[in-house]
């Protein structure tokens, strides 16, 4: 598990080797819900849409002489759409020549982190909502097959934002992190 930090990226350096590409296809729609005061987004994904983005990564990688492709997914999370996803990257990776990996590396390592980073703009004022952090120590129980524990402290996160007693400034509350 990992928490937030800031990185400074050095100018000049040349040892990473790195093709990003961010597809968007048809993923979160304007379909929004709200329910006691969390709102939440439908998220359409489609085994025709996912083939095809998996089906360019590899062209790409074997176009350009790329040894790995990796798909980047919250499958452990979000089952059904991005499972479709990481099920389709599994198909088109049958290619021999490219090798092929999703969020977790070899021996079953992953990488848990809260994506809001180090948030530099609220440190140390005592603003930051945890829950980001709390939402990946859920992901991380859930990679480890503990999926008990992590319904128990993702349904208590989301009962406590509904409740709204408890909640950040972020989230329209004016709680603080509690004086040691």
């Amino acid at each position: 598990m990992k928490g937030p930090m800031a990185t400074p990226i050095a100018k000049g350096h040349r040892s990473l080797n790195l093709t990003l590409r961010k597809e968007l296809i048809e993923s979160t729609v304007g379909l929004n819900i709200r329910l006691r005061g969390v709102v939440g987004s439908l998220k359409n994904i489609t085994c025709q849409a996912s083939l095809r983005v998996a089906e360019y990564a590899f062209h790409y990688a074997k176009e350009h002489g790329r040894e790995r492709v990796s798909a980047i997914h919250k499958a452990i999370i979000i089952q059904k759409t991005d499972g479709l996803f990481l099920k389709c990257c599994c198909e088109v990776a049958e290619n021999p020549e490219i090798k092929y990996d999703c969020t977790s590396g070899e021996g079953g390592i992953a990488l848990a982190k809260a994506v809001h980073g180090s948030a530099p703009d609220i440190a140390e004022k005592n603003l930051a909502n945890p829950t980001g952090l709390l939402l990946s120590g859920v992901s991380m129980l859930r990679h480890l097959n503990l999926h008990d524990k992590a319904d128990q402290i993702q349904n208590v996160i989301l009962s406590t934002i509904a409740e709204g007693k408890y909640r950040t400034a972020d989230l329209g509350g004016k709680a603080k992190k509690l004086s040691s």
